[in-house]
């Protein structure tokens, strides 16, 4: 087995037993394969989410107005339409693990409800 094979089997283990092995996805700090909420962070990922439930802004618009707040990216960037859609449409906020295309459940605690998420993505393909 090559080294490439040995990592992805590796990984898709971790992931299978709800380890997430990419860095901390903003909203949560990360221990030993294991993601803890980051309360100061969480508090904006449920402001990102219902900014987008329940005033239907674009992520263009929650961009602008988490910048205009001060909030700065996991990087310390400002934030962009891509990466409000990136936390928007990932599963990691519901306590999921998506590796290679298929969901896992994780160990972590989520910060929405699946209700929430699911309703932003039910409407993914909607023109913003």
């Amino acid at each position: 087995m090559s080294h490439a094979e040995k990592t992805y089997e590796s990984r898709l283990h971790m992931a299978e037993n709800g380890y997430y092995t990419n860095p901390a996805p903003f909203g949560y700090s990360k221990s030993n394969y294991s993601l803890k909420i980051n309360r100061r962070e969480a508090k904006f990922v449920r402001m990102m989410f219902d900014w987008k439930t329940e005033n239907h802004f674009s992520p263009s618009l929650i961009a602008f107005e988490l910048n205009r707040l001060g909030v700065k990216t996991k990087k310390n960037h400002n934030w962009s339409k891509a990466s409000v859609d990136y936390v928007l449409h990932n599963p990691v906020y519901i306590g999921k693990i998506r590796y290679d295309g298929m969901l896992f459940s994780g160990k972590h605690q989520p910060i929405i409800s699946e209700e929430q998420f699911y309703k932003i993505n039910s409407h993914a393909n909607e023109a913003e």
